[in-house]
């Protein structure tokens, strides 16, 4: 299926039982949150409407299932975008939004809707480069992020690998 074309090792699943293959890698780079989520530690924003968890396959599939309840899909897949480019679609941005009010209503959602689940998601996962675009009320380029993301992964696995007394380790 996709998952395997996609390299994916991770679905991420919503609500709606819409599913996204991703990359485990990819994700933790972007957040040490989802890198505990990795781990089986469940997380949920301070009202505890959205809540991220790691699930077993299903016993038809291969894939480990991130779990984010009360997210809307086009929340997910603006997240999603974020922590695979930097870069994030402006609908909030009133030039944008508006040529698009009329598909968010048939997806029945808003624009507003849509923003907030994405701050909700960016404070749950301490992506403020994120959250700090979301604020901006018209397009606003995003701070890169994704390459120290990446180094500091690499870094810390790197060290789990050989261990801080490791001659190599330095």
């Amino acid at each position: 299926g996709l998952e395997q074309r996609s390299g994916a090792d991770v679905l991420v699943c919503l609500d709606s039982g819409l599913a996204f293959p991703s990359n485990k890698v990819v994700l933790a780079s972007r957040s040490a949150v989802m890198t505990d989520v990795m781990k089986g530690h469940a997380v949920k924003d301070s009202d505890g409407r959205i809540r991220i968890s790691l699930r077993s396959p299903l016993p038809d599939g291969r894939l480990e299932r991130l779990m984010m309840s009360n997210t809307h899909p086009l929340s997910a897949v603006l997240l999603l975008t974020y922590l695979y480019s930097d870069r994030i679609p402006c609908l909030w941005d009133r030039r944008v939004g508006a040529r698009l009010s009329d598909r968010l209503y048939a997806l029945r959602t808003s624009v507003d809707n849509v923003t907030s689940d994405l701050k909700r998601l960016s404070r749950l996962l301490k992506l403020p480069k994120l959250e700090d675009a979301l604020s901006a009320p018209v397009k606003r380029p995003v701070e890169q992020s994704l390459a120290d993301g990446f180094s500091t992964l690499y870094r810390q696995t790197q060290a789990q690998m050989i261990g801080p007394n490791d001659p190599r380790f330095s």
